[in-house]
């Protein structure tokens, strides 16, 4: 692979700040980091300004670059991994016909600590009953069903903080909208088809956006993916706004 640079742990530090000059853009490379340092393998690299962070093969994130090197594109074919995550609107074009299985283009929101003043009674779900339910829960919803396995979701039961956590809207005990959050990304939102359009959603958002910055003192943004402008109304309501378009790769290795 011409030009890849590796990055060396003494490098890091300084490699970060960079990154911080776009810190929303660079979001899930930065979070990664935060977290790999302590806990996975993983390897950093440089390729003509654009950071490239290999996680076990299994995901490859890259920073945010205005103009990517159009060699980007065959370097990423060869580092074989089950997922490439790009920020970026100029990346699109260059690595749309990428081998992958299924590819999707969306767009990344954020909402800033200081412009939420919303305080909500947290949903947060704390048994491995209330798991149970998760995962029986996102069976009856169509866009996630078979998404999680029941062991996904004991393994989130087990792995559960005040940084990763799931949160749902309870009616007569019956979860009826749910949400994950990880690392200040909210993932995974989902309302049974027969109570939507009643809020429930973005009550919950709300209060687990509540419960993540009450929990968690030094971290000031929350974020989320959409693909629909129609639900980006509801989010805009709430406060959040526009970073910029995250190409999604899945591939079998």
């Amino acid at each position: 692979m011409h030009d890849l640079n590796t990055i060396s742990a003494g490098e890091l530090e300084g490699i970060r700040k960079k990154l911080v000059e776009n810190e929303d853009e660079n979001h899930f490379l930065l979070s990664y980091l935060d977290r790999l340092r302590i806990k996975y393998d993983y390897e950093l690299f440089e390729f003509k300004g654009t950071y490239i962070l290999n996680i076990r093969g299994l995901i490859i994130s890259l920073s945010y670059s205005p103009s990517p090197d159009k060699q980007l594109r065959n370097v990423l074919e060869q580092m074989k991994s089950r997922m490439v995550i790009v920020p970026g609107e100029s990346s699109i074009p260059l690595l749309k016909d990428i081998s992958s299985c299924e590819m999707k283009i969306e767009n990344l929101m954020a909402l800033k600590r200081e412009s939420f003043s919303h305080m909500a009674e947290n949903n947060i779900l704390s048994s491995r009953k209330e798991y149970a339910a998760l995962f029986d829960f996102y069976e009856s919803v169509d866009e996630y069903r078979n998404y999680y396995t029941y062991k996904d979701m004991m393994s989130k039961f087990n792995e559960r903080d005040s940084m990763h956590f799931s949160s749902a809207v309870k009616t007569d005990e019956k979860i009826v909208s749910a949400l994950i959050m990880n690392s200040g990304l909210i993932a995974s939102v989902g309302t049974l088809k027969e109570y939507r359009n009643n809020g429930y959603a973005s009550r919950n958002i709300k209060a687990a956006i509540s419960y993540y910055f009450q929990m968690n003192k030094a971290e000031k943004t929350v974020y989320l993916f959409y693909n629909d402008s129609r639900i980006s109304q509801a989010y805009r309501k709430i406060g959040f706004y526009d970073i910029c378009p995250f190409l999604i790769l899945k591939r079998s290795i």
